[in-house]
Formats: structure tokens, C-alpha cells, sequence
């Protein structure tokens, strides 16, 4: 009886052991990380670049305790840079950054979604972002990709990394006027380019990478593509020595990260949860960044490398509006999704931006108050 005692208690032993090791086995295979492959539309350097790699990859790692990798990968890696969103429809990448100004020439509700002359109507970014969170926004965003694009597998459309406003450009000589632009052969992409194109500019479309080595070979006379500390790194500054400031037609600009949906379903809630909100507090961390950054680059422009920063003239950004609103958008509202959209947007912007223009103090009351001596641009 005991030899019996004893084997049983040998078998339950074993049992336990055999137990523990399955058990070890499945919390390994439930814990082993998902690896996300995302690749980004904006080059290596760039603020969008900073935002993937150094604010949204940490803290999505981070917050999901190792569950979550983010594989960033930047434009070419595995698709070219505007082809993005089509690579995830296709599951080719699980995820991208990317944003619909690039996709206007299949379809122009695009640009909405990314950046429009005046705002649309005033809006800054903060006030898009209200449009998206609050206005209805969101849901036309996954829209404008799953329907007007017909990339029905893109599950995930989220609203990240907001510049604005963005400058005018580099250019050879001073503009002063709207006449100086006609005939300039200008890298300007999306919707901003069909309004230059009304204004008689010959417009050029490029991905980023490729816009200095046209400035050196004398294909564009000029080139705008975001800011200061994205355009130094870019080296514009050794081809070009006038930059302009405040640009005529992206008075904000948006862009978005998306997912798969095969890849977005296949997530828990608590892990898309951390997917999004890691995406927006990333956002509000790079804008306090985009401030500062292209504020030191600025004055780094003018000491170092002898660039002058020119104030466009307000016949520019005046004449651009009004080409916009009685030349080009009116062909684009023929577009049931596009006017959809855009009277979302005016319908909003008529609620927020004359509160706002009547409640917040102008900016260079204060401003100049303490600082009117000082200049960034002349």
C-alpha cells in the first residue's frame, strides 16, 4: 500500500509540474509581443518622423507593458511615400502615416481632411481637431478612405501630428507681390496646387526627397514644404535664401495614422484604446515641440546661414482666397462626398471661429507689447 501511496503521490507531483509548464507555455504565447509595421509617408528627420519614432512607438510600448512593438519604417522602406494608405489596405503594412492631400488626384475630399486654403473658413488646427473630435469629423475621415477611396480595409482612420501654420517656401528672390509668383515653377502638392495653378504658377508635384536635388538641377524656381526645422534638415537653405512666412494656402495641416482592418479587429479593446490615445497625446507633445524647434531654427537660419525670412505680403494670401472660393472649390462641390465634408466643416466653423475671433485677445496686442522690437521675419 505505502509502494501505492507513494506512485500516487509521484504522479501527482508530475502532474503539477506538467501543469506548471503548459502553464508557462500559454502566458508565453499569450504575452509574446504583436509587432506592428508601420511606415510613414514623411522622410527620416522630419517633425512626422519624430512623432512615429521618438513620441508614438515609445509610448505605445510602454502603455501596453511590451504587448505592442512598432516596426517604424520610413517612405520607400517597403512602398513609395504616397502609396501608403494603399499598401495597408492591401495588408502589405499593418499600419501608416500618412495624410489625404497626397490621395487628392483620386479623389479631392482629400485635402480636407489634411489642409485647405483659410482653414477652411479660419479654422487653425485646434479648431479641426474640435471638428473631428466633436463635429463629426472622424466618422467622415474613415468615410472619405473606406468609401470615396474604396479601401475598404482600412479599419482604423486617426487624427495625428498638426502643423500650422506652415510657411510659404524657398525662394530665389524676394516676393512682393502676387505678380512675382506667376510663372514660377513651384513644388506645391495637392489642392494648394490647382489654386497656383489658376493663378498662373507652373506647379510642380514631389515627394520630399526629391525636392532639393530639383532646386540644384534648376527644375523649380521655388519650393514650399513645411517649416524650419524640417526644411533645414532637408538642406533647402543651401539652394534657396529667401523664406517665406505665413504660407497663402495651409493655414493648419492634419495628417492621420491608419490601420489594417484585418490587423485592427485582431486587437483587444484595451490595446486599440492604447493605439489612439497614445496617438493624440503624442500629437499635443510634438505641437509643443513644433514651437519651440522651429523657433530656434529660425533665428539658426538667419545667424548661421545668412537666409532671409520674408513676411508674405497680404496681397498673396488675399488673391490665393479668393481664386479659391470663386474658381476652384466650386468645381470640387460637384462631388456629393466632397460638399458632404465641406458644409460639415462651414457648418462647424460657423459655431467655433466667431467665438473665438470675439473672445480671444489678438495676439500681437501682446505681443508687441513686450517684444515689438524684435523680428522674426522682415
Amino acid at each position: 500500500m505505502r509502494g501505492k501511496a507513494w506512485l500516487t503521490k509521484a504522479a501527482a507531483a508530475l502532474l503539477v509540474v506538467a501543469l506548471a509548464v503548459v502553464g508557462i507555455q500559454t502566458l508565453g504565447r499569450a504575452q509574446r509581443p504583436i509587432t506592428l509595421k508601420i511606415e510613414s509617408s514623411y522622410p527620416a528627420g522630419t517633425q512626422a518622423w519624430i512623432w512615429l519614432t521618438e513620441y508614438y512607438k515609445p509610448a505605445v510600448e510602454e502603455m501596453s507593458a511590451g504587448r505592442l512593438r512598432i516596426d517604424a519604417l520610413p517612405p520607400g522602406a517597403v512602398v513609395p511615400a504616397f502609396e501608403v494608405a494603399d499598401a495597408v489596405n492591401k495588408g502589405v503594412l499593418d499600419g501608416g502615416v500618412t495624410q489625404g492631400m497626397y490621395y487628392v488626384g483620386k479623389h479631392p475630399a482629400g485635402a480636407l481632411f489634411s489642409t485647405v486654403p483659410g482653414g477652411p473658413f479660419g479654422m487653425t488646427f485646434i479648431d479641426v481637431m474640435a471638428w473631428f473630435f466633436y463635429g463629426g469629423g472622424s466618422e467622415l475621415h474613415q468615410r472619405y478612405y473606406n468609401e470615396a477611396l474604396r479601401m475598404p480595409n482600412i479599419g482604423k482612420v486617426i487624427p495625428a501630428i498638426n502643423w500650422g501654420p506652415q510657411w510659404f517656401g524657398w525662394f530665389k528672390k524676394p516676393i512682393r507681390s502676387m505678380a512675382d509668383m506667376r510663372g514660377l515653377k513651384y513644388r506645391i502638392p495637392g489642392i494648394a496646387g490647382d489654386v497656383w495653378k489658376e493663378l498662373g504658377v507652373s506647379v510642380v508635384v514631389l515627394p520630399g526627397g526629391e525636392i532639393l536635388p530639383a532646386g540644384e538641377r534648376g527644375v523649380i524656381d521655388a519650393a514650399e514644404w513645411a517649416f524650419p526645422y524640417d526644411d533645414i534638415r532637408l538642406g533647402f537653405h543651401n539652394v534657396w535664401k529667401y523664406f517665406h512666412t505665413p504660407e497663402a494656402h495651409s493655414y493648419r495641416e492634419n495628417a492621420e495614422l491608419m490601420f489594417n482592418k484585418q490587423v485592427w479587429d485582431g486587437l483587444s479593446a484595451d490595446l486599440k484604446r492604447i493605439l489612439e490615445e497614445a496617438a493624440h497625446a503624442s500629437t499635443l507633445r510634438l505641437w509643443a515641440r513644433h514651437l519651440v524647434d522651429n523657433a530656434r531654427t529660425a533665428q539658426e537660419l538667419r545667424t548661421k546661414y545668412g537666409v532671409t525670412i520674408v513676411r508674405t505680403p497680404d496681397d498673396v494670401a488675399k488673391g490665393y482666397l479668393e481664386a479659391w472660393d470663386k474658381k476652384v472649390v466650386t468645381k470640387f462641390l460637384q462631388d456629393p462626398f466632397f460638399r458632404e465634408v465641406w458644409r460639415s466643416q462651414q457648418n462647424f466653423a460657423r459655431l467655433v471661429v466667431p467665438y473665438r475671433r470675439d473672445t480671444e485677445p489678438d495676439y500681437r496686442t501682446y505681443a508687441d507689447w513686450y517684444w515689438k522690437g524684435i523680428r522674426a521675419a522682415r
